[in-house]
């Protein structure tokens, strides 16, 4: 134990340097390049009206939503957004507050890194990401990487995973004015009522700050029709509210355009209920969950030289988490604290303007205490508490090589995970060198091909290797390799433009980490070889009727073939088909758009039984917005008609989904 009191002070020690140098680094810049605001200017308008395409030729598969795509399509959640990918799978346990998190190309959740402003963040405690947590208020753009980032000035974190979803957040733009922001309200079925609030100012010419704020609320309890093998039930989603409230503080530093400083705090808190299974000895439901989170970041890069660029950060986050199940005698709790220390630093190197390389090195410290099984009949005791740690160490050296149309990259990290607890047997270190390597080439201005390789190393979650009765010390990591080969093609003429994209995959997996039911209790076991073949593919087009009138279109398709190769069967919650279609069309009066959501069946448990499978579904909506002016301000008015055909399907078996429901809402930008 007094060894990982050693290790606490060496983590403050790191993340005191890395400020340090983020705080030094202007001091590197001399004098005068400071007063350039009309640089700053152009480059902030630039940003605020540019439409971001959604398909990006690039020597791995890129998707992006923009701003301008979330808006015109009516998209209200960040799952929402992230279902438009291909090749993805939002697995969403129903009602408005429920878990979502994201699985790329038949790999767990844990594979897919989720990166806020360019800092990954993490759960070590269940290895996923619950992205009902990030609220797209203030989002500019949503973009998933599948394989490794053709991006190498980046940390090392983020180049440890299958996929990595990148979420940019709104920073303030002034243009002539001193202050800015908007005003959202938000109200619907089942009770929702969600208002926030943006808000940013400049204090100086390089310097700004930016305040956001919002509240989510619902009851949550919708109708849905269960069979119970007899006869149709109506029944109620009941314990399904949700209270969530979030803030945020940001402070913005610009030193001309050799490079940024961003000061951020965050702060979610929620509680809500969880609805359980809808099967038929489960009527009521009194499981609830309170989460709290705080983080604290700083994060900086400048350009040294015309050839030297660096990049450093530092962030620590608190989470705690309780969950309590009241029955007839008395309520049992789980109780949860999580704390982060990270620290990440980035050289980027340009030896010609054909070879680019970049060193990144990364260190992360890990501590969850757990407390299992309070009860208030026995307040002191506790069957379970479990104090366990986790230092990891990642360095990530990258190359790049562009010449005539051809892009080539290479990558290598090394990875070492220490571990600690206070249990009877502790989990052995682990350590892993991966490589990885693309290649694209542009066979025209309009068209490119790609092929790439990537080999990705998963550890088990604390949580997986420590959580009571099913944790499993031994569990080995999952070890899987990711081979892609595809192609883009991008074209304009006259008043219309149109982008395709289309990649075939073959993935590997060795040693995959599930949870199997035996007699008596489940237990976390590895899996020996899961085969993944799949393709995806993608179309955008946008067509300009006149000057007031605008028609888009976009599509996309997954087929995914993942088998255990022991069972010859589907890996669970693997659907072989996946896709998405939506149209829109702007016009001077009312702007509309419709969107179809589509899955095939999937089986959920490695019994292959009809009793374990989940029915295909089709999620339909339709969204109207208009925007007005008032005092001078543009204020949007947009009507959300969800899940049209009103299925209560499912997406986790037993989570019935809402059936048709409305969202109104509003923004007011000033």
């Amino acid at each position: 134990m007094f060894s990982k009191f050693a290790n606490y002070s060496k983590v403050h020690r790191v993340l005191i340097f890395s400020q340090l140098l983020l705080f030094a680094a202007p001091s590197f810049a001399g004098e005068g390049a400071a007063n350039d605001t009309t640089h700053l200017r152009l480059k902030q308008v630039e940003i605020s009206t540019q439409a971001i395409t959604n398909i990006r030729q690039s020597s791995v598969p890129t998707q992006v939503i923009g701003r301008t795509e979330i808006n015109r399509l009516g998209i209200q959640s960040m799952a929402d957004a992230v279902r438009r990918f291909a090749g993805v799978v939002v697995k969403d346990y129903g009602g408005i507050g429920g878990l979502k998190t994201v699985s790329i190309r038949g790999f767990g959740a844990q594979h897919t890194a989720v990166s806020v402003d360019g800092i990954t963040v993490s759960n070590a405690q269940s290895g996923q990401i619950d992205i009902g947590r990030f609220s797209l208020e203030n989002v500019s753009s949503v973009s998933l990487e599948i394989g490794q980032s053709d991006n190498i000035f980046q940390p090392a974190r983020n180049f440890a995973s299958a996929g990595i979803l990148n979420i940019v957040t709104q920073s303030p733009y002034f243009e002539n004015k001193s202050s800015m922001g908007n005003v959202r309200m938000k109200a619907g079925s089942f009770g929702q009522f969600s208002p926030s609030i943006y808000f940013g100012k400049r204090l100086k010419s390089d310097l700004s700050l930016a305040l956001n704020g919002d509240w989510q609320r619902a009851d949550g309890n919708y109708p849905f029709k269960f069979n119970n093998g007899s006869a149709i039930e109506h029944r109620k989603r009941y314990n399904s509210d949700v209270n969530i409230y979030r803030f945020g503080a940001n402070l913005y530093k610009k030193w001309n355009d050799r490079g940024e400083l961003t000061f951020k705090n965050n702060y979610f808190d929620s509680n809500r209920g969880l609805p359980g299974t809808a099967v038929s000895v489960n009527l009521s439901a009194n499981e609830r969950l309170i989460t709290r989170t705080f983080s604290s970041e700083i994060n900086g890069k400048y350009r040294f030289s015309s050839k030297f660029s660096g990049r450093a950060a530092a962030r620590l986050s608190h989470t705690y988490e309780s969950y309590s199940n009241a029955d007839a005698v008395t309520t049992t709790t789980d109780r949860y604290r999580q704390y982060e220390y990270y620290a990440t630093s980035t050289c980027l190197y340009q030896f010609s303007e054909r070879i680019q390389i970049s060193v990144a090195q990364d260190y992360i410290h890990n501590y969850l205490f757990s407390l299992y099984g309070e009860s208030a009949l026995d307040p002191i005791t506790y069957p379970d508490r479990v104090k366990s740690y986790r230092d990891v160490s990642i360095t990530a050296i990258n190359a790049r090589y562009k010449s005539h149309g051809l892009t080539v990259l290479g990558g290598i990290i090394g990875a070492y995970y220490g571990e600690d607890s206070n249990t009877a047997t502790k989990a052995p270190d682990k350590k892993k060198i991966s490589p990885s390597v693309s290649f694209s080439y542009e066979l025209s201005q309009e068209w490119l091909v790609r092929l790439s390789y990537k080999d990705i190393y998963r550890v088990p979650s604390l949580n997986d290797m420590y959580y009571t009765q099913i944790g499993n010390t031994s569990l080995e990591p999952e070890k899987s390799k990711q081979f892609n080969f595809g192609t883009t093609f991008k074209s304009s003429w006259e008043n219309s433009c149109l982008a395709l994209s289309a990649d075939g995959y073959y993935n590997q997996v060795k040693d995959k980490i599930v949870a199997v039911i035996k007699m008596f209790n489940s237990k976390m076991m590895n899996l020996d070889n899961v085969r993944i073949i799949g393709a995806d593919f993608k179309l955008d087009y946008d067509r300009t009727l006149n000057d007031h009138m605008r028609l888009y279109f976009s599509g996309t398709y997954s087929y995914q073939n993942a088998r255990d190769r022991e069972t010859k069967r589907q890996i669970i919650y693997t659907p072989e088909h996946t896709g998405n279609a939506s149209a829109s069309f702007e016009n001077p009066w009312i702007n509309v758009s419709y969107s179809v959501i589509a899955c095939s069946s999937e089986w959920t448990q490695l019994y292959y039984s009809s009793l374990n499978k989940v029915k295909a579904y089709a999620d339909q909506s339709v969204s109207f917005n208009k925007t007005l002016k008032v005092k001078r301000q543009p204020l949007r008015l947009q009507l959300d008609l969800l899940n049209l055909s009103n299925k209560n399907y499912e997406i986790i078996k037993n989570y019935p989904m809402p059936g048709r429901s409305f969202l109104l809402s509003s923004t007011w930008k000033f």
